[in-house]
């Protein structure tokens, strides 16, 4: 009968001890996900992780079993560690907390508790400054010598009242291991998300200096484009053989790429992200015809003809919604990249194209080309085919034609050219004597017949330009 009253015993002092760990894993993951949410609010953070750890301490003292005076529970677990993480003030809160929760079960271990958990708080206050250097076998080092010291403790202040009852070494046993694994796994997933947090907000930081790094980089890329194409009709100025005409035009064009450099520098955050902001319905070919004119004098240097394809049905009009200065800006980095890919002169072909209800151009170039692989990864930041390329300015592309709701193909061969088809969804138009009525573009509406091509002279629509 004695032996089964002493199984039966044993097995509801391991029952205990291991409901008592369960709840202090379960919070243990609650305080260290509070570390992750109020990382940056160190006082809220030790508030919260005293609270927590009363909490704990509380319900470790309410499921431990009583055994001649002497409480047996995992109350140092949450005490050790929450006192070292925390301050010394934290820890006089604990001890308070311990002591008085123990007080309402009475028998020998209430004064016991008391100098016990004193000298433990003592140590603690002296140790914190070393924990906190420490390495996390340190750290449990630690932790460990404290809890085997408490357990320790317990066993000689019960061994002093009932000497028969320590004769079980199960028991024994449990009360030594238990409290000592369950400080290993708490500490280690307290170590181990604390770290995760510190390591993710690390990456954070990372990431908000790239993204900085990004924006500075694609900033530059975007205002040398209209830079380049104002100093190409400078230098057209300085010869000495065009009309006046020609010279207002290319002067005109200079000046109109330099408030182009101008709007980007105030509004550089638009290419970290690129949105319509003044969104406006214009004639898609007409931007088409002004943004080729613009490239010309770089495609000139480069001793590249340019070739505008046309439908042979001009009288329709092609009309998209979206922004002006977002699609130039587009357009630009695909021609100029173009440009670069023939760096011993070739063909530069610029056709418009419709398809059902969307409406687009296709940019074709006979330079170098890409591999299946660099045409999966345009787009990406930092990524590009030339040389001292930093891949912001297709970065920007892509941003563009998805803000635009549009859509972008690339096909191409090494050593034979790349082409880039864009397609935007057609704003309906019926009729060409309705642009006057229409809310178009006032600048493009001003420029309708006056910087276009004379296209109705050739039946397939090409103009050539070198």
């Amino acid at each position: 009968m004695g032996t089964k009253n002493e199984g039966e015993k044993l097995t509801l002092f391991t029952n205990n001890l291991l409901i008592n760990l369960l709840f202090l894993i379960i919070m243990c993951f609650v305080a260290n996900i509070s570390f992750g949410y109020f990382e940056n609010r160190i006082l809220i953070i030790r508030w919260l992780h005293c609270f927590l750890g009363v909490v704990a301490i509380i319900i470790s003292i309410l499921l431990g079993i009583q055994i001649h005076g002497i409480r047996f529970d995992l109350r140092q677990i949450p005490f050790i560690i929450v006192s070292l993480r925390e301050g010394p003030f934290v820890s006089l809160i604990l001890l308070s907390v311990t002591v008085l929760t123990r007080s309402f079960f009475g028998g020998h271990g209430t004064l016991y508790n008391l100098i016990v958990n004193g000298f433990i708080t003592l140590f603690i206050i002296k140790l914190r400054p070393i924990f906190l250097k420490s390495n996390f076998l340190e750290k449990l080092l630690h932790c460990l010598s404290l809890s085997f010291f408490c357990s320790l403790s317990q066993l000689i202040c019960l061994q002093i009242f009932d000497h028969q009852f320590l004769k079980s070494k199960e028991l024994l046993i449990n009360y030594l291991i238990i409290p000592q694994i369950g400080m290993i796994l708490l500490l280690s997933i307290s170590e181990g998300m604390k770290r995760y947090f510190l390591l993710k907000k690390e990456i954070f930081e990372a990431e908000k200096g790239k993204v900085i790094t990004h924006l500075a980089a694609s900033f530059g890329h975007e205002v040398r484009n209209p830079i380049t194409a104002t100093k190409g009709f400078l230098q057209l100025l300085l010869e000495k053989d065009i009309t006046y005409e020609k010279r207002v035009l290319y002067a005109q064009t200079a000046l109109d790429e330099l408030k182009h450099s101008e709007m980007i520098i105030s509004n550089y955050l638009t290419f970290a992200k690129p949105h319509v902001k003044k969104k406006k319905i214009f004639d898609f070919r007409e931007e088409i015809e002004i943004v080729v004119e613009t490239v010309f004098p770089m495609a000139n240097m480069n001793n590249i003809v340019v070739n505008l394809i046309s439908v042979s049905n001009i009288s329709s009009k092609w009309i998209i919604d979206g922004e002006r200065n977002l699609l130039h800006q587009c357009l630009l980095n695909i021609l100029k990249n173009s440009i670069e890919a023939m760096p011993n002169g070739g063909v530069l072909k610029v056709e418009l194209v419709r398809l059902e209800r969307l409406i687009g151009v296709s940019i074709s170039d006979t330079g170098i080309g890409m591999s299946n692989d660099q045409i999966k990864r345009l787009g990406e930041s930092y990524f590009s085919s030339k040389e001292k390329g930093t891949g912001l300015g297709m970065m920007v592309v892509y941003s563009i034609i998805k803000a635009m709701k549009g859509s972008i193909k690339v096909e191409s061969e090494i050593g034979k050219g790349t082409t880039f088809t864009l397609l935007f969804p057609e704003t309906p138009f019926a009729q060409l004597n309705d642009v006057d009525s229409a809310d178009i573009d006032n600048k493009s509406k001003a420029n309708y017949g006056k910087r276009h091509y004379d296209l109705s002279t050739i039946e397939s629509g090409e103009k050539k330009c070198r």
